[in-house]
């Protein structure tokens, strides 16, 4: 059995940390999120159903969020210093997925997981691929 290249392990470990393993887990996220609007629900929990009135205005056979497709089309994530940031060009999106609030704001709708409300799936996802990733990088599986 030869010897490992440490050099090697540790340069492939630092690409993957700055890069390779953010860009992948931000493309889950999105995935997922896409799911989300498809599902109309987060953690297969469904969101609340369109008020009678908005529903008659928006019209039949239209998804809950998914008037124009610019608050889906418009979330998309970002890689900074090996960390992923997810993000929305609409300002509305934050409010669909915090939701609730007395000033007006709608229900909450949550489209993106967040650290108080993760979605424990996608995260158990994530860590597969990882320890799946570090095995082919150190055991070289």
């Amino acid at each position: 059995m030869s010897k490992p290249d440490f050099n090697k392990i540790a340069s492939d470990l630092e690409i993957y940390i700055k890069d390779t393993l953010p860009t992948a887990a931000g493309e889950m996220v999105i995935d997922k999120i896409d799911d989300n609007f498809d599902d109309e629900s987060f953690n297969g929990d469904k969101w609340q159903a369109l008020s009678t009135k908005y529903a008659a205005r928006k019209g039949s056979g239209k998804k809950i969020l998914s008037d124009t497709g610019d608050m889906r089309s418009g979330i998309d994530f970002t890689v900074e210093d090996g960390a992923v940031i997810i993000g929305s060009d609409t300002t509305y999106a934050k409010y669909h997925n915090e939701g609730g609030s007395e000033d007006g704001r709608p229900p909450q709708r949550q489209i993106i997981p967040t650290e108080e409300s993760p979605d424990e799936d996608l995260n158990q996802d994530i860590y597969d691929m990882i320890e799946s990733d570090l095995d082919k990088i150190i055991l070289n599986k």
